[in-house]
């Protein structure tokens, strides 16, 4: 009678055993595994609506769901969504403003980016992040004014230009010659005024100059700068 009730001890610690183990190795594998994506806006903090949010979406059992949607006064729209049919281990998606929504009078807007992996963990569910960021909206170009340049420019030669340039947002300002090479433009006099010094290269058969500026939000403006060959 001991000897049975030993061997019924020992089977049933076999099999309490096999369950923990079984337990412990669906707790610790990857289709369990308990990492929410990870979600990467890269744009900048302003927006100006024409070029599109670079959004980056990382997960290590796969993502099978996402969402990106605006939330501004005009209340909450879906820019895309989708369900994959294949998990991912990566995403990488370019997010446009819808173009019939040009007319948003809004100075700030927020982007909320959710996404699903495909781990059994949180009951079947599976695991959610969601990132929000918020942007400055900005759709005007900066206002770029020639004040002044030399009158002529001779190959080889180099000439003065300039320009008043003015924005609430400025980041980036520059003269480009035949649309490869830049100089540089320092601030002169005045506040918003700038002046550089250009060369036309003697290796090179034509010579066309622009001003070039950019503000935060990605709006730009060129201006060409009249030059006589002499």
């Amino acid at each position: 009678m001991r000897r049975k009730n030993n061997s019924s001890s020992i089977l049933f610690l076999i099999i309490f055993g096999s369950i923990i183990g079984g337990v412990v190795y669906l707790y610790n594998s990857v289709m369990f595994e308990r990492n929410a994506p990870v979600v990467t806006v890269t744009q900048a903090e302003y927006w100006n609506l024409k070029e599109p949010i670079d959004i980056t979406i990382e997960d290590d059992s796969g993502i099978k769901w996402y969402e990106v949607k605006m939330i501004s006064s005009e209340g909450e729209k879906v820019l895309t969504q989708e369900a994959l049919l294949l998990a991912k281990d990566k995403l990488q998606l370019k997010v446009e403003y819808p173009k019939m929504s040009y007319g948003i009078r809004d100075k700030e807007i927020k982007i909320v980016v959710t996404a699903v992996d495909v781990s059994k963990w949180d009951f079947f569910s599976g695991n959610t992040a969601s990132v929000e960021k918020s942007f400055i909206v900005d759709k005007k170009k900066p206002l770029v004014s020639l004040i002044t340049n030399s009158y002529g420019i001779y190959k080889g030669g180099s000439a003065l230009v300039i320009f008043k340039a003015k924005d609430e947002n400025l980041d980036d300002l520059y003269i480009e010659v035949n649309k490869k090479r830049r100089f540089k433009v320092q601030p002169f006099h005045e506040e918003g005024n700038y002046v550089a010094l250009v060369a036309w290269p003697v290796t090179e058969k034509k010579f066309d100059a622009r001003i070039i500026v950019k503000d935060k939000a990605g709006n730009t403006m060129r201006v060409h700068i009249p030059k006589h060959r002499v």
